[in-house]
Formats: structure tokens, sequence, C-alpha cells
């Protein structure tokens, strides 16, 4: 066995035993929010009916990258079993991507590779209208940033398309969300399946093996800094750690293997600290006008204002979450095409 393929089957045995905890999980976490109005879930369900039934019709289904990999992603999954046929692409499409097609071309009849990713976007909708009614306890605010996400144009094109960035996006917030819900209560159910979350995330893109841990650890500093005793006095984290740094050597020998094989990645670290390519300028797709509503500029600019007066622990997480990200991902200018319109 290879050791991509070793690594792949590990990363799915793992994103399998993630998914059943949190069906376990569900009731509790949905517990929690008992006192939500039935309006609100009520518009939750009519937000998520409206993303399936009338705009994903109107988004073209496609590749995104039409002009290198994308094109080999969909074929892939089209013509061969993930499982089986393991690709060397599992180095820049991570894993947590790969094994997710794996499970699902085990179905009777398997969704298109498109239908996939919508399904995971329309889970991460979910999660982030629980993640934000846990930090502030606003259905309406929680309805807002639900809706913002859904209809962000970019997110849109890709929901629909082979980009791997929406499992990416669908760990991060579950490591965020369940990472809440363990400082609201210190049960450390949810502590164990958010390290397993973290570890999903990692593995879903290279660049999260940086990003996900830092914007993890900023979340906590700037909600309930002195949980983090908590988390490391007990044994359970430790061993939890030692078993998915064990799982996740496979993953790294792979990565570091592609680094001795593909000019591409020793670039990244020096191509990712530049500014060459408009970080805040035409190649950061949130604040360019022709891609993104103005709508949402004016409301993130009112949003830190407004939580530079209430919250400035919060307003310090979501600034240092959102220029780590846009300062990396910026930097993939060829994003910034007649793709997205």
């Amino acid at each position: 066995m290879s050791l991509p393929h070793l690594s792949l089957l590990v990363n799915a045995g793992v994103l399998a035993t993630f998914w059943i905890a949190l069906a376990f999980l569900t009731p509790r976490i949905f517990r929690r929010f008992r006192d939500v109005s039935p309006w609100t879930w009520l518009a939750l369900g009519v937000l998520l009916a409206v993303q399936a039934t009338v705009i994903k019709p109107l988004i073209p289904h496609t590749v995104f990258f039409s002009n290198n990999h994308g094109i080999d992603v969909a074929a892939i999954y089209r013509d061969t079993r993930v499982f089986v046929d393991v690709q060397t692409f599992a180095e820049v499409y991570g894993n947590t991507f790969w094994a997710t097609l794996g499970w699902v071309q085990l179905l009777p009849r398997p969704p298109t590779l498109y239908d996939v990713n919508f399904a995971m976007s329309q889970v991460s909708l979910v999660a982030v209208f629980l993640l934000v009614l846990s930090l502030f306890r606003s259905q309406s605010l929680s309805l807002l940033s639900a809706l913002m996400l859904a209809w962000l144009p970019v997110r849109l094109r890709i929901s629909v398309s082979e980009s791997m960035f929406i499992s990416a996006e669908l760990y991060l917030v579950l490591a965020l969300l369940l990472l809440v819900l363990f400082l609201q209560t210190e049960d450390f159910a949810y502590l164990v399946l958010d390290l397993v979350a973290i570890y999903l995330l990692v593995e879903a893109r290279v660049e999260f093996m940086l990003l996900g841990p830092l914007v993890i650890v900023a979340l906590l500093v700037a909600t309930r800094p002195r949980k983090l005793g908590l988390i490391f006095r007990t044994p359970l984290t430790w061993v939890t750690l030692a078993v998915l740094a064990a799982l996740f050597v496979p993953r790294a020998l792979v990565v570091l293997g592609a680094m001795g094989r593909n000019q591409m990645y020793t670039m990244v670290p020096t191509y990712m600290f530049h500014f060459d390519h408009g970080w805040l300028g035409p190649f950061n797709v949130f604040f360019a006008r022709a891609y993104t509503p103005l709508v949402y500029i004016a409301l993130f600019a009112v949003g830190t204002v407004a939580m530079a007066f209430a919250n400035r622990r919060m307003l310090g997480f979501l600034t240092f979450s959102w220029v780590a990200m846009t300062f990396v991902f910026s930097k993939y200018y060829f994003t910034v095409s007649c793709y997205i319109r």
C-alpha cells in the first residue's frame, strides 16, 4: 500500500468516526438552543430550502478551475473509485475532500460532485447559524450571518463546483462551533470532537495546516483564555492529541514528499509572504466590487466599528482571522476571473 493510499484511508476512518459521533451529539447540541423561537428555525429552514430549490438551479454546475486540475478532479470522481485508485492530487486537494467523495461513491446512486459540495455548503450554513447564536445569543444576527454567507456571490459559484474550499469552510466552522460549546459547557465530548474537526480541517487543504490551528487558538484567546489550563490539564486532551498526531504522520509525509518533487510547494512560503498580488487591492475578491456587492463591504465596516465598542476581544479574533486568511488566499489571483461572475 502506498503512502498516499494509507493517508487517505486513515482520513476516511477518522471522517466516518467524526460524523457518527457528531450524529450522537446532535440532540444534545440542539437542546442548548431550545429557547430559540420556532419562527427562527422556520426562517433558517426556508433559507436552506430556497438555496436548494431556487438559487442552486441558477448557478452553473461546472468545474471552477477548468483550465487545469478542476477537469481532472471531476473526471476522477466520475470515472474511478477514489478509495481504490488513489490520486496524487491528495497532495493539493486534501484527504478530507477525497475521503468525502470516496464515501459518497459507495452509495447505491452517488450524487454528482457538484451536489456533494452543495450539501456541505448547506451544513456550513447551519453551523454558522449555531456558532453566531452561541457567541452572541442573537437570533436575528445568526439568521443574518447565515443569509450573508449563503448569498455571497463567490461562495455561490464554488458551492456547485469541484473546489475543496467548501469542505475547508465546513470543518473550520464546525471546529469553531465545537470549541465554543466546550468553553460554555466544559463537556469534554465537545473538546474531543473539536480536536478531530481540527484534524479534518488541517487535512482539508495544505494552507490550513497553519491557518486552522491559529484561528482556533485565536478564538480561545478572544473568548475564554482562562480555559486554556483546563484543556491541557486533562489527560483526555493529551491522549486525543497523541492519537491524532500519529494518524497525521502519513499525510505529513505525503506533503513533505511533494515538496521534494514539486517546485510549487517549496515556493509557497515565499509566495505567501509577499504583497505583490494585492492583499487589500484588486485581487482580494471580497473587497472587489466587481465580485462582491457593496452591501457586504458596508456591513463589514459597520460591524467592525460596532464590535470595537461592544467586544474588543471578539473584534481582535475576527480581524486576525480575516487578515490571516485574506493575506494567504488573495495570493491566488487567478480566482479573480470570469469564472466567478
